[in-house]
This record gives structure tokens, C-alpha cells and sequence, in this order.
């Protein structure tokens, strides 16, 4: 089973020498993860990672450091916004891309990511980042990308089916006629009843983040932990709402028990629920409401 993490993730709120890219990567190790997301612009600061920065020396020392730590590069992140509509940003930014996809193969990692983006110069989220506009003007660009990757012989066959979204719970595919689910441990582990390997990485999984189960066949074959930090402005507004008179801040959550313990502890809420549904938090705020209280 393959445990993997990003790594921008990990040693997060540490010293700037706990977060560099041989820190990180030593830690991500120590913690018995098998693989990490790799994104360089997160984890590496001051460098453009453009056609210049990304060399061959780059690659191949990146590659000594994972497997010294025997870490695999799941994806070797992108994250530049291929939704930008200034044309000459736009050219830059593809570019990076194009280096990324040259660098892949000698840093041993299997994909290259990327994110949809936001229609804007300034990359941040907005009243448009979520249209239907914005998403082609992504794609139409990615089109330029992917056929960089074919003419560098980068081709990614798929082989699962049509994926089925299960909504508050994961996806679902068939891959060589075994279906295959992702999602919480509520969804793949309860609902669809997987087998948990009996392996002593699995049953220490970092308590600190949250845990996306993906099985095969009917039995877990890898384990995603991500970290979703927490704003920095977060216990002071809960702080500052219970100073307003608020005695009850209900904080209900998709995340786990684990996940969702941790950040009601640290912000200081009066009350949590954890693996909480769109529909369980409706029907909270009618049994409130019934009950005669303002939410």
C-alpha cells in the first residue's frame, strides 16, 4: 500500500531550515510515507522554475534526495494559472509548464498536475473563478500543454471508465473490470465495505491530517493525507465572537473525527461534528430552529 503526502505540507509553521526540500522530504520519510506531490514553487523559495531553473542538474538532484529517502514523486506539480488573460503572462506561464514536462521523466515522477485556475492576472479566487467561461478558457490553454506532453512521446492512457461522484462521500470507476472507489473511510471502509490490510503503516496514519482512502477491488490500496491549515485569523474571529455574546459556535465538518477534533481545539469552538453530510447539517439547523434559537 502507498501512503503519500504533499509535500508543502509537510514541517508547515517550523523554522525555514525544517522547510526545505531535503527536510521535508526526511520528515515525510520519517513519518512512513512512500510518496509525495511535489510541487517546487511551495516547497523551493526564490526561484522562477521556468525553462532556465528547471536543468537537468536541477532533476537529477531532486531525484538523489527522494531516493535517499526512499520517497516516490507521485506528481510533480504545476501550479501556475493556465486561466490567466493577459497573452503574455499566459506565454509565460506556459513555459513553465513545458519545463516541468521536459524535467518529469528524470526526476522519476509518474505525472505532472496542474489546477483549473482563476480568470485574473492576480490568481485569486473570485465571483468568476467557478463559471463555465473560466473553465473553458482553461481547458483551451491546457490544450497547448497536453499536446507538449504528446510531442515528448508523455502520454497518460486512461484506463478507468466513466467516474461516478458520489456527492459528501468520494468517486467511484471501474479499472480492468475492478471497481474502484476514493473517499472518506466513512465511504470506502463502512459504506462500501473494503478490506483494511493488515499493515502496521496503515494503522499509523498521522493523526494530523485527513485521510483519503483509495481501494481497489474491494481492498485498500493507498492512503492520501492531506494538511488543510488553518487561517491564521481563525481562533481570534471564534475568540471574538464569543466576546460579541455568542455562547454556542457549532463548527460541522465533512473531515474526520480526528481532523476535526484537532481544529475545534485549537479555534476554540463550543461545539463540533465530524463526517457530517450537506443533508445532516440542514436538518441541524431546522432541529434549532424548531427549538425556538437564531442560527
Amino acid at each position: 500500500m502507498q501512503i503519500g503526502i504533499r509535500l508543502h505540507d509537510v514541517n508547515t509553521g517550523l523554522d525555514a531550515n525544517e522547510r526545505t526540500l531535503e527536510a521535508r522530504a526526511r520528515k515525510a520519510h520519517e513519518e512512513g510515507f512512500s510518496c509525495v506531490h511535489l510541487a517546487l514553487q511551495k516547497v523551493i523559495s526564490g526561484m522562477a522554475f521556468d525553462e532556465c531553473t528547471m536543468t537537468e542538474g536541477l532533476a537529477a538532484y531532486v531525484r538523489r534526495v527522494f531516493a535517499k529517502n526512499d520517497l516516490d514523486i507521485a506528481v510533480l506539480g504545476c501550479y501556475f494559472n493556465l486561466a490567466n488573460p493577459d497573452p503574455l503572462q499566459l506565454e509565460a506561464i506556459k513555459s513553465k509548464y513545458y519545463a516541468h514536462l521536459r524535467v518529469a521523466p528524470l526526476m522519476g515522477a509518474a505525472m505532472v498536475g496542474t489546477e483549473t485556475g482563476a480568470p485574473n492576472v492576480e490568481y485569486k479566487l473570485d465571483a468568476n473563478t467557478h463559471s463555465q467561461e473560466a473553465l473553458d478558457t482553461f481547458m483551451r490553454n491546457l490544450e497547448d500543454v497536453v499536446a507538449e506532453a504528446e510531442r515528448r512521446g508523455l502520454l497518460h492512457e486512461e484506463r478507468h471508465s466513466k467516474v461516478e461522484y458520489v456527492v459528501a462521500h468520494g468517486i467511484s470507476s471501474m479499472i480492468g473490470g475492478e471497481r474502484v472507489v476514493i473517499g472518506s473511510y466513512h465511504f470506502v471502509v463502512e459504506d462500501e465495505a473494503c478490506k483494511v490490510p493488515d499493515e502496521y503503516i496503515f494503522r499509523h496514519l498521522p493523526k494530523e491530517y485527513s485521510h483519503l482512502y483509495l481501494a481497489i477491488g474491494g481492498e485498500i490500496a493507498a492512503v492520501i493525507c492531506i494538511e488543510d491549515p488553518l487561517r491564521e485569523e481563525a481562533k481570534t474571529v471564534i475568540d471574538t465572537l464569543h466576546g460579541l455574546g455568542l455562547s454556542n459556535i457549532v463548527m460541522m465538518t465533512g473531515d474526520n473525527e480526528r481532523t476535526a477534533k484537532s481544529v475545534a481545539e485549537k479555534v476554540g469552538v463550543d461545539t463540533y461534528y465530524s463526517e457530517v453530510l450537506p443533508e445532516d447539517k440542514a436538518a441541524f439547523i431546522r432541529k434549532e430552529h424548531e427549538a425556538g434559537r437564531r442560527v
